[in-house]
């Protein structure tokens, strides 16, 4: 159970602690899991403090990511403790309402809990499969050519209703080779190109840290409610930062609100890309500020009824 959940005053953006978790079922009957390392100096002090059996059988303290996820279930909540954790796979959050959270970390602070993509083979970080899921307080590092958290990557497959995911303050670092920080739906031509069109309805992305991805540091299919706000956007040259790229005319309705980007290369990075034709209303692009963008075009590729008042330094940019 954590404090936070006491006090709402605490629960948006706060640090997670390891002294605000106790207990391996919180009030709501949800089990809780720990990953921390055996190698960590406090791993034997902890375990001796808060191993216990569940009521499902299972232990609740791990030693991989991977291990507790294979256990967790619907609205179960895994806590990551600090440290580099390099899995074997993608992780799959496939039952509804699971949580992925780290502890110490903030959305724009780089550094541990983090998660790295850096081996032989290509998969991307984080794939969520379930609806009302949550990942937060962690930093992603993806360093083969695939994304860092893919949002209803077998939704058509599983059969499973991917909607109302929460991503908030989270490092997503490329390393100039991840092609997408955060694939929200995809397209049969777009996204990860897995050949699959998918919605991510009410999919909300906020306060995190976009930097060094090859492709685009977001790719955004999704409606109904979807937003990416308030988040930073370090365009590679060549990149792009958002790349909203529907499979029909409109998502209704999506959102792109009070973000900051800046540029690599003046000539060659993109702020927000706009493919198809959006219905005016259904997507709303406001409130974003672009930094070092050679020109208006460059910060938002299209601007029709759906741009309001964004900037290019401090200059309104035009609406075509």
């Amino acid at each position: 159970m954590l404090l936070r959940d006491y006090n709402p005053a605490l629960r948006y953006g706060a640090k997670i602690l390891p002294s605000e978790i106790v207990g391996g079922v919180d009030t709501w009957g949800r089990n809780v899991y720990y990953c921390m390392k055996s190698t960590d100096t406090y791993y034997q002090a902890f375990y001796d403090a808060n191993y216990a059996v569940l009521s499902n059988g299972n232990g609740n303290i791990y030693n991989t990511i991977t291990a507790a996820i294979a256990v967790a279930r619907d609205n179960d909540i895994i806590y990551v403790f600090p440290g580099v954790w390099e899995e074997a796979g993608t992780i799959t959050l496939a039952y509804t309402g699971m949580k992925l959270l780290g502890v110490q970390t903030s959305g724009h602070q780089w550094g541990q809990p983090s998660i790295h993509a850096h081996t032989t083979g290509t998969h991307a970080c984080i794939t969520i499969n379930a609806g009302q899921c949550e990942v937060a307080y962690l930093g992603i590092h993806q360093q083969t050519a695939a994304s860092g958290i893919r949002i209803g990557g077998s939704e058509a497959e599983s059969g499973n209703t991917v909607w109302r995911t929460h991503i908030h303050d989270i490092y997503f670092g490329g390393n100039s080779t991840g092609t997408y920080g955060i694939v929200i739906g995809d397209t049969t031509v777009g996204g990860g190109a897995y050949g699959l069109t998918i919605d991510a309805p009410c999919t909300t992305v906020e306060r995190c840290y976009f930097g060094f991805w090859a492709t685009a540091c977001a790719f955004f299919n999704a409606g109904y409610g979807s937003v990416i706000r308030d988040c930073v956007f370090q365009v590679n040259a060549n990149s792009i930062g958002i790349k909203y790229y529907t499979d029909t005319t409109s998502r209704p309705f999506a959102f792109i609100l009070d973000n900051r980007f800046t540029a690599v290369s003046n000539s060659t990075s993109t702020g927000i890309s706009i493919t198809n034709t959006p219905t005016a209303g259904y997507l709303m692009i406001d409130g974003n500020h672009f930094i070092v963008f050679g020109s208006d075009n460059l910060c938002i590729s299209a601007r029709t009824g759906y741009t309001a008042l964004n900037y290019l330094g401090v200059t309104a940019i035009p609406i075509t």
